[in-house]
């Protein structure tokens, strides 16, 4: 992953707006063979697939890093609570 990107992902992680979100392309470092569509063609869109070895990247160990680091984990919830909330 690029520092331009690390840094990207900084800000973004660390603002107050509800979602933080980054392509996953982005994150695994990927080139233009994984480009989802481009714009303006009609045929080859859509057809890259994200494979299970890529979950396992090293990138992720930065995004976990992120999310911690801004606080973005909601604190798990049971679902007795869910339940609770649910009929109120």
């Amino acid at each position: 992953m690029t520092d331009d990107l690390q840094h990207l992902m900084r800000l973004a992680w660390s603002s107050k707006a509800a979602l933080a979100i980054t392509p996953l392309q982005d994150l695994l470092n990927l080139g233009s063979e994984a480009r989802m569509n481009v714009p303006g063609s009609a045929s080859g869109n859509w057809t890259w697939r994200c494979s299970e070895a890529m979950l396992s990247a090293p990138a992720f160990h930065l995004l976990r890093e992120l999310t911690d680091s801004s606080k973005r984990i909601a604190p798990r919830r049971t679902l007795t609570n869910e339940m609770a909330e649910a009929r109120s």
